[in-house]
């Protein structure tokens, strides 16, 4: 009896230890060790397994998110969100999504539900008030900062977060008294030291300033900007036998990242302090160029022209100091002007495109937003952001604004006016008078004027042609001097080619590249220079034209005639297309053996175009077949 029953607890036993092992790996925190440790590839497949788990999903949609791919991450956070309404990081991660989306006040109203539902949640406060933080909305972003490490004491990030809008605010010595309370929290963590050091040394408490930098540096081991503020400090605060170390430090990360102007900057400023002026030279300049409006690089750069009794280099750095400086002082007096009335209008619109020249999307947006009284991922708003990014030459930063606000309102002749505006500052002729032309299908009234400011752009382009228009005129002369069926060279393709190294961007190069590749017979060549267009420019009605036509001729699959039917209903959408759309409609279905609807499209084909040869004999094949 004794044996069977010894038996049966071993049995029992071992029973006990195979659920245990099988049930460790479905342990949340086991779990989520696992899920943190997982690249996007090999979640996407347990995000499929696991499609009602928010733990899963929330991973997969922050793992979407660090690729940008917010669209994406939208549906799988809400689907989280929705399965756990109670998990304050998903409704984090939702925001964060929705307003890299340009959706700030969905994001907002997401967190702001949460924390109404939650009110003890210390987390729910955090989030809420890192977005605060994020939309540059300080007394609320302190508010939250403070409710979240009241219900949680010693929230080291809540408290550090705290200091900064305490510190933007202007509130020095409650910013110092959170610093301090954060770096208890984390004694470990070394951007809190280097925030109280810099609050330290603001309050002139030099010696506690020098421990918090020396511990920030030694904690961030790899961290250029602890060394950085550590450099900066010793050169500036400390004594001269400390210059040594200063440039060292200095050295030491402009090595590491010489893409930093910072650096590059403080480093130029330890090499005239060594009297290396020529050495130092080189590395403001290398500033300068990174950080143009750097004052503190161009002062330095004036100063140094002048010890070296280089008259006119100086007078150069100083013109650029003089703009810098006014430009910093009219930042500075309408930022004044707006803590006395920050919902004057004007203001608003004043201080949003000083935002817009130093290239500050978010405060551009933010103060657009207030001058127009709208949200700032309105489309009125995005709008005034994107056209005011491109007359402050930041065309490439307001073609994001300017096509969101397009998706918003497509119907709106003031949107694809913006648009064009913005492809116009690009030097995108052609992808401008495009939607000048839907403008006018909205307001006929605009066009004189969209002509006029077209046909200006063009002069002025034919004055100053860049690398990209010459190399497109040598390619064309090439063409034209064919005779006959000549096949088109290879030295004018490599010279379309070799153009595009040099301006990737350019949609008139890789548009005539394309043709030369179509008129060629290289298909596969020329379906991938459509593609990089399209990439480049998913507005391009003819683009999606000419890909349809060039794909029919391959097309053998269900997904590959939907591919095609995708790209002739967006270029329907391009009445400046309409020729090449017709033609591509007709010989797709003409490919699919429907006469009834090729016919009619080849014959007003035909009619748009009567000199094409190839058209008029798709035509007769159609007719046929109808």
């Amino acid at each position: 009896m004794r044996n069977r029953r010894a038996t049966f607890l071993g049995a029992a036993g071992i029973a006990t230890a195979a659920v245990a092992v099988w049930a460790l790996p479905q342990h949340p925190l086991v779990k989520e060790r696992r899920l943190s440790r997982l690249s996007l590839a090999e979640l996407a497949p347990v995000a499929v397994r696991d499609r009602t788990d928010p733990q899963t999903l929330y991973w997969y949609g922050r793992r979407l998110n660090d690729a940008e791919r917010y669209a994406e991450a939208a549906d799988v956070l809400r689907t989280g969100a929705e399965l756990d309404p109670d998990a304050a990081r998903l409704r984090d991660e939702w925001a964060r999504t929705l307003t890299a989306m340009g959706q700030p006040t969905p994001a907002y109203a997401a967190l702001k539900q949460f924390v109404g539902t939650h009110p003890s949640d210390p987390d729910g406060h955090f989030y809420l008030g890192k977005f605060y933080f994020t939309q540059r909305a300080m007394d609320r972003a302190a508010a939250e900062m403070e409710e979240a490490a009241r219900l949680r004491p010693g929230y080291g990030e809540a408290l550090s977060y705290l200091a900064g809008a305490r510190d933007a605010l202007g509130d020095k010595e409650k910013a110092r008294d959170a610093a301090r309370r954060a770096v208890a929290a984390r004694p470990d963590h070394g951007p809190d030291h280097l925030m109280l050091a810099s609050l330290d040394e603001q309050a002139n408490d030099l010696s506690s300033a020098r421990e918090h930098y020396e511990r920030a540096a030694a904690l961030e081991k790899t961290s250029g900007g602890a060394h950085l503020a550590l450099a900066r400090f010793l050169r500036e605060r400390g004594t001269p036998a400390e210059a040594t170390r200063a440039l060292a430090l200095a050295s030491g990360v402009a090595a590491k990242d010489p893409q930093n102007p910072g650096a590059l900057a403080l480093l130029g400023r330890c090499l005239e302090d060594s009297g290396d002026l020529d050495g130092a030279r080189k590395s403001l300049e290398a500033a300068a160029l990174l950080a143009p409006d750097d004052r503190a690089s161009l002062l330095a750069l004036r100063n140094l022209a002048q010890k070296k009794g280089d008259a006119a280099r100086a007078a150069q750095w100083d013109a650029r100091y003089q703009k810098a400086q006014a430009d910093a002082l009219e930042i500075g007096q309408t930022y004044e002007a707006l803590r006395v009335n920050p919902k004057d209008p004007a203001l608003n619109a004043k201080m949003a495109r000083l935002e817009a020249a130093r290239g500050e999307i978010a405060g551009c947006l933010r103060h657009f937003g207030a001058a127009l009284r709208n949200s700032t991922d309105s489309a009125p708003v995005l709008l005034a952001a994107a056209r005011a990014l491109a007359e402050a030459n930041r065309a490439d930063d307001g073609l994001p604004l300017a096509r969101r606000a397009l998706s918003l309102a497509p119907t709106n002749a003031e949107a694809n006016v913006a648009l064009g505006d913005v492809f116009l500052a690009k030097g995108w002729l052609s992808q401008a008078a495009a939607q000048y032309e839907l403008a006018v299908g909205w307001d006929e009234k605009r066009r004189p004027a969209l002509k006029a400011k077209l046909e200006a752009a063009v002069l002025a382009h034919r004055k100053n042609p860049t690398e990209a228009d010459r190399a497109l005129a040598e390619a064309m002369r090439q063409e034209a001097s064919l005779i006959g069926p000549a096949k088109i060279h290879d030295e004018t393709v490599a010279l379309v080619e070799k153009a595009l190294e040099k301006t990737p961007d350019s949609p008139m190069l890789l548009a005539y590249l394309q043709h030369l590749r179509t008129n060629r017979s290289e298909a596969d060549a020329a379906i991938a220079a459509a593609h990089r267009l399209l990439a480049l420019v998913p507005e391009d009605g003819a683009a999606h034209a000419e890909l349809a036509a060039l794909l029919t001729d391959k097309a053998a699959t269900p997904a590959q005639f939907a591919e095609i039917e995708d790209h002739l209903a967006r270029a329907e959408n391009d009445p400046t297309a309409a020729n090449l759309t017709t033609y591509a409609g007709g010989i797709y279905y003409l490919k699919r053996g429907d006469g009834k609807r090729a016919f009619p499209l080849l014959r007003r084909a035909v009619q748009l175009n009567p000199n094409a040869p190839t058209t008029l004999f798709k035509l007769a094949q159609a007719e046929k077949l109808a």
